[in-house]
């Protein structure tokens, strides 16, 4: 009798207690930061698959992309004044106090935009854009009454067009996806300029990519060193860095194998590009801390903001440089069919842009989940082309380290691009630092959490 009225009390309990489980799951899964979440993802993949989305176009995308939703969600972002915008956005509010629904407002913006962005996306993709919309405008509107769901869309597309317009007066960035190569671009004529390369030898990829508009970063605030002085000799740092990649590919371990192709991106219809990889690695970051929905906002502004800028730096150094790749010293100085382990790049190599966004990425993410921060990326989980095991970081840096060791091991890069790209990048975040832009006093200066976490000795002398 005893067991049959304690059945009687707990199996409506258990019932109920699993019903309100669901009912959390459920509204988890259509709340704000998932919406944010499924629509990085989507992004994401879009940059994957669209024709054009190479490294710079990339990091411009999701910088406006960003502007935009932070705009959407908050009111505040002025597309004429973007340093303004960043230096108040640690101090804004969403919409919400003003009678509008900042997360109608966002999915509604980021929808407008990704289809501007991306008119030449395959099919699939433009159904998928309408298709995440429409799911997070029914989800995120159905309490809402009717003239409050329409105003809050309506401010989401407007902040769209707004920055849509802002977009279009740069006009070497805007729609750059459809003109990626310069026929018409003759590198200087010296022993060590760049010239195509590889079994599919290419035209210059963007040359007039340092004159694109920046969001923050003004002539002079940054500077690139330049490469050493090229000589004929076999004692020359020219001479010394491609004999230690040749070294190097000659007895590549499968770590090391595995290393290159997991930061192997920017191979188009197969991986992200560098810049997406960053803002995977910061959405994961953002899931696992727990970041709310306007936390995310702003991160996703800032560390876009950073790429973007960044990117106009290293182009701008690269063809002011042209440097070839080390594929082409070594076939012309050293061994004639040598050939690197990835696919050389169809672009100046110094400096490496890997390295440079890997360096502002951490700096940016350092400042918002701190220096000690351990993650596993899975950014590439599932995938049968390579070895897509995720690996375990300890911090950021050590990430943006890896990954700029990487390029070494594929043979595209000296090590000289990569020193030069992760000063570069370091230079950039620690200039939004400077700025007032990124959190304040949350996590020790990355000069100082650097010190004796560096696994690879060509980047200590950066720290």
């Amino acid at each position: 009798m005893v067991s049959r009225k304690l059945n009687l009390i707990l199996v409506p309990a258990i019932l109920i207690s699993l019903g309100l489980l669901a009912y959390v799951a459920l509204r988890k899964a259509y709340s704000r930061d998932a919406m944010l979440t499924d629509w990085g993802e989507l992004i994401l993949n879009l940059e994957k698959n669209t024709a054009g989305y190479r490294p710079p176009v990339a990091a411009r995308m999701h910088a406006y992309v960003s502007l935009g939703a932070y705009s959407a969600g908050t009111g505040a972002g002025d597309p004429q004044d973007i340093l303004c915008t960043l230096q108040e956005s640690m101090h804004s509010g969403l919409i919400d106090s003003s009678g509008l629904d900042a997360g109608l407002a966002v999915n509604s913006c980021i929808a407008r935009l990704c289809e501007l962005f991306f008119t030449t996306a395959p099919p699939d993709e433009i159904l998928r854009i309408k298709e995440l919309e429409s799911r997070y405008r029914n989800k995120l509107g159905s309490k809402l009454d009717k003239d409050r769901k329409m105003r809050s869309v309506s401010f989401g597309l407007i902040t769209a067009h707004k920055v849509w317009t802002y977009s279009m007066s740069d006009t070497l960035g805007h729609d750059a996806f459809l003109f990626n190569y310069d026929e018409k671009y003759s590198a200087p004529d010296c022993p060590v300029c760049w010239r195509k390369t590889g079994a599919r030898p290419m035209p210059a990829l963007l040359p007039q990519w340092g004159q694109v508009r920046a969001f923050t970063v003004l002539p002079g605030e940054v500077t690139l060193r330049p490469p050493p002085v090229f000589k004929e000799d076999p004692g020359n740092q020219f001479f010394r860095e491609a004999n230690e990649i040749i070294l190097i590919q000659s007895q590549l371990s499968h770590e090391e194998r595995w290393i290159a192709d997991f930061w192997s991106d920017d191979r188009p219809g197969l991986t992200l590009t560098p810049p997406g990889r960053w803002f995977s690695i910061a959405c994961q970051a953002a899931d696992q801390a727990g970041l709310g929905f306007l936390d995310r906002l702003r991160l996703h502004l800032h560390l876009a903001s950073a790429l973007h800028d960044v990117a106009i730096k290293v182009w701008e150094g690269k063809y002011q440089y042209d440097i070839m790749r080390p594929e082409t010293f070594i076939n012309k100085y050293l061994v004639q069919d040598w050939y690197p382990y990835i696919n050389s790049p169809t672009f100046p190599t110094y400096p490496s842009g890997h390295a440079a966004f890997g360096a502002v990425g951490a700096t940016i993410l350092t400042e918002w989940f701190g220096p000690n921060f351990v993650l596993t990326d899975r950014t590439h989980e599932g995938r049968g082309e390579f070895k897509s095991t995720p690996r375990q970081f300890h911090s950021f840096h050590e990430m943006a380290v890896e990954n700029a060791w990487s390029r070494l091991l594929a043979g595209v890069h000296f090590r000289m691009d990569c020193d030069a790209g992760m000063d570069l990048g370091y230079q950039v975040g620690q200039l939004y630092k400077s700025k007032g832009i990124l959190p304040q006093d949350r996590v020790p200066d990355q000069r100082t959490s650097m010190q004796g976490a560096i696994p690879f000795p060509f980047l200590t002398k950066l720290f």
